[in-house]
């Protein structure tokens, strides 16, 4: 008996003190975990790393019409001398044992068949490679997001496990006040110590559930699962939408998995164009200065202009296989951006329909709390004036604790499904997009 009440007292007082620690430390709301995990997120950097890395690569398709300036130094032995000779001059040399050359060359693009294509292509990819690393951003609030609601229904779970002992506990003490008066059996004490054992029991699993649920969302905020933190629950219930076409239209708009897919059929439409422009001919300037050993038909100095045109008459069909192959990648992305959108609705349907769902609930599960703790008064009563037994307290307390528990399951159900239909419409992007929360990110609007 002793070492059942010392076993509560402990845990009792772990749960104070975990408080007090927590308490040490400012509060935390969702949208400052949100903060936190865009700032720190390991995950997040390596996603933007990956982001940064996959840019420089399409990097090295950027068309430009910059110059190409080339140096070119060499000497070279060779043999054997050649001479020629001249009226009334002697020999003059054509072929020297060793000749040098210090060359300087230059060539300028005036016009390339493809370049608006590929300048199209380059800013299309780029455009795409940075709604990728939004996606991944727009996933990573969702998960910290709902860790956080996680976190707090835990905690809810906590004072309710709270609650629970406590009633179990003032029903014991009653029980043995009963049986020293005599006004209960034996057997009902022990059904009543059986009640406060299991309510310690559900108190210990609360208490590691919350502390697991805060390292979790530590651990996707970038920070050591051990920090303690004060979660402040949000002030009121999200507002479920009337209707859900306007958040599908904006799921549409909003959503990186769209902006990156049309940013990938329009780098593929410039491939096409890129790929059917290859045979064309193109333009360019070339000049070359020169310093070479002087011989009787070579100068000291050397310099020449030119223009060059370039016309790939012949190419073995390699200009129809490129645009082949660009217009079915462009009719692969089609049918992609199709399903995509199917995938899109579909997950704002389910997330509009859990927040009907869990608001019918919560208003279902208040009549049930009220009516489960009025059962549970009675019964107390009851037992007192002997006209009820042990099970039938023991019932109206279990009533009472499913009820709570279940109307704690039905409110963050709700957040849960609030913070699905979010993401789902893309209304975390749109805010981050504009607030920069994300200040390593490239934003896609900005070429």
């Amino acid at each position: 008996m002793h070492n059942r009440y010392s076993r509560t007292i402990f845990i009792c007082l772990a749960v104070f003190f975990s408080s007090l620690i927590a308490h040490a430390d400012s509060s935390l709301t969702m949208d400052e975990a949100i903060r936190i995990g865009l700032a720190q997120s390991p995950a997040l950097e390596a996603a933007r790393l990956e982001t940064e890395a996959g840019q420089v690569e399409i990097a090295r398709e950027k068309p430009v019409f910059s110059p190409q300036v080339t140096a070119k130094a060499e000497t070279t032995l060779q043999g054997p001398t050649v001479t020629f000779p001249r009226d009334n001059s002697g020999l003059d040399t054509v072929q020297k044992e060793s000749f040098s050359r210090v060359q300087l060359q230059l060539d300028q693009p005036l016009y390339s068949p493809g370049f608006s294509a590929a300048s199209k292509r380059y800013h299309a990819r780029t455009m795409a490679n940075r709604w990728e690393y939004l996606q991944q951003v727009n996933d990573a609030i969702l998960s910290i997001r709902l860790a956080y609601i996680q976190a707090l229904s835990a905690q809810a779970m906590l004072k309710v496990a709270q609650e629970e002992n406590n009633l179990a506990q003032k029903h014991l003490d009653l029980a043995r006040l009963m049986l020293q008066s005599g006004n209960v059996s034996e057997e009902d004490l022990k059904s009543a110590e059986a009640d406060a054992a299991q309510a310690e029991s559900g108190l210990t699993q609360a208490a590691d559930g919350a502390q697991l649920a805060i390292a979790n969302l530590n651990r996707l905020m970038g920070r050591d699962p051990t920090t303690s933190a004060v979660l402040e629950a949000p002030k009121q219930l999200p507002v479920v939408p009337e209707n859900m076409n306007n958040g599908i239209e904006e799921a549409l708009n909003n959503r990186p998995e769209m902006r990156m897919i049309d940013a990938e059929i329009a780098a593929a439409k410039a491939g096409i164009s890129l790929a059917s422009s290859q045979s064309m001919p193109g333009l360019s300037a070339q000049a070359v200065v020169a310093h070479q050993t002087p011989s009787a038909f070579v100068n000291e100095n050397y310099y020449a202009a030119s223009l060059v045109i370039k016309w790939d008459i012949f190419d073995g069909g390699k200009t129809h296989a490129d645009e082949e192959s660009a217009k079915l990648q462009s009719l692969r992305l089609k049918a992609l951006r199709t399903e995509t959108e199917l995938g899109i609705r579909a997950e704002a349907l389910k997330s509009w329909k859990d927040m009907q769902d869990a608001e019918s609930r919560i208003q279902s599960c208040d009549k049930q709390v009220a009516a489960a703790r009025a059962a549970l008064d009675i019964a107390n009563i009851r037992f007192q004036q002997r006209a009820a037994t042990q099970l039938e307290v023991s019932s109206a307390m279990l009533n009472l604790i499913k009820a709570e528990t279940d109307k704690n399951n039905a409110i963050y159900d709700l957040f849960s499904a609030y913070a699905n239909w979010r993401h789902a419409t893309g209304e975390d992007v749109v805010q981050m997009r504009g607030e920069q929360v994300h200040t390593n990110a490239p934003s896609p609007d900005k070429k």
